[in-house]
């Protein structure tokens, strides 16, 4: 399978639908078909939803399970697509010679605070000098980057506070279940202010699901969101939203071979990163220095967690202790549900903190603290290096607009 950043360009292939008329019948049934006739058919039922009413506060009907009708669906997402479409911009990147400025590409991104700072992809701002932001009245205004993290593809843009505009609220991406209906906001195409539905269709995709690297090679930290909305490229940066219009991912990837496969960054993850990314302009992240895979799910102890396969020398995990064919179940009393949380979890924690991982070792469990370096410039060594291809890019510059 072919993965690639939603900003890629692609061909349009224009389908004609036909749309088919049916003709009804009487059928027999004497009396009991004529008193069918005259009852009154059950009236939809209005609910007060918290989810659907937002910038109007008014009941949503829902209407009555029926045929092709999911129960509890909403009759429209029009209200929120009004209340979060202010907040939604599209991004140009230029490219500026000889006082000449040439569009290089575009995606979306959206407004979280009223001091005008936006979320968007770090494959979205890169590989540019000069940014348009384009705001949803059609004005367009200079933007400044004002961090990047390759490693997880997010960028932070600023532009000077835009008045009348409500930013979009972050929510909480751990509360969002698969199944939970979705919308995506973006430019597809070029085409602004684009909405999309859809559920939430799975979660906790890696890079093992989605083979991406970040911008300049190295391991990438995805813990993906995976919906079936409609995301195309242009919709990187954008915004997915649960049904309180709150944003839960920042929509990133597809599938370019498949349909209804598009992924995003949960918002809990970029939250975490935020404050760094606005104060300093990137993050700088801990290591312990080893090699990790996924632990099977021991059957006694209902524990997962990963396996230790290779510890380098000199590192933190070196000097602590950490040893080959350990089994770490937990860091600072988080349960580790695979390698990629892990490193996550190890990543963040803070360069010079001390954090307690809790290993088994020969069946033994014991608690083993380890105290946390900065990651060096230059990754670890990888046992897929000798087959990195710089032209294999999982995020290539934005390609040229007409």
């Amino acid at each position: 399978m072919v993965f690639r950043p939603a900003l890629r360009v692609l061909a349009l292939v224009t389908v004609a639908s036909a749309l088919s008329g049916f003709g009804g019948c009487k059928k027999p049934g004497g009396d009991v078909e004529e008193k069918k006739k005259n009852e009154v058919p059950p009236a939809a039922t209005p609910v007060a939803s918290p989810t659907m009413g937002i910038g109007t506060g008014t009941p949503v009907i829902v209407p009555s399970p029926g045929p092709g009708i999911p129960a509890g669906a909403p009759a429209s997402f029009a209200p929120l697509a009004r209340a979060a479409e202010p907040a939604i911009v599209t991004i140009v990147i230029k490219v500026k010679k000889k006082n000449r400025a040439y569009k290089k590409g575009l995606g979306s991104g959206f407004i979280i605070d009223k001091q005008g700072t936006i979320l968007t992809n770090n494959h979205v701002v890169s590989g540019g000098n000069a940014i348009d932001v384009e705001l949803w009245n059609g004005k367009i205004v200079e933007g400044k980057v004002i961090g990047t993290d390759p490693m997880t593809d997010v960028g932070v843009v600023k532009i000077d506070p835009p008045e009348g505009v409500t930013p979009v609220p972050l929510g909480d991406s751990d509360a969002v279940a698969v199944g939970d209906w979705v919308v995506a906001i973006g430019n597809p195409l070029g085409l602004s202010h684009t909405v999309t539905a859809g559920i939430l269709s799975a979660r906790g995709r890696t890079t093992k699901d989605v083979p991406l690297k970040a911008i300049g090679g190295g391991e990438a930290y995805f813990d993906f969101l995976q919906t079936d909305a409609a995301i195309n490229p242009g919709n990187s940066g954008g915004p997915l939203l649960n049904l309180k219009g709150e944003v839960i991912g920042i929509n990133t990837a597809i599938n370019a071979q498949g349909q209804g496969l598009a992924f995003s960054i949960p918002i809990n993850m970029v939250k975490q990163m935020l404050p760094s990314l606005v104060k300093d302009g990137k993050l700088v992240r801990s290591y312990l220095g080893v090699g990790i895979e996924d632990a099977a799910v021991d059957d006694k102890l209902g524990t997962k967690g990963t396996i230790v396969f290779k510890v380098y020398k000199g590192t933190p995990a070196d000097k602590a202790g950490l040893k080959s064919g350990d089994h770490v179940l937990a860091v600072d009393g988080i349960a580790v549900r695979d390698s990629s949380q892990m490193r996550w979890l190890v990543s963040i924690a803070g360069v010079g903190r001390t954090v307690t991982l809790r290993i088994i070792r020969d069946g033994k469990g014991f608690d083993l603290p380890v105290k946390l370096e900065k990651l060096p410039e230059k990754k670890e060594p990888s046992v897929d290096d000798e087959d990195d291809d710089e032209d294999d890019s999982p995020f290539p510059l934005p390609h040229k607009i007409p």
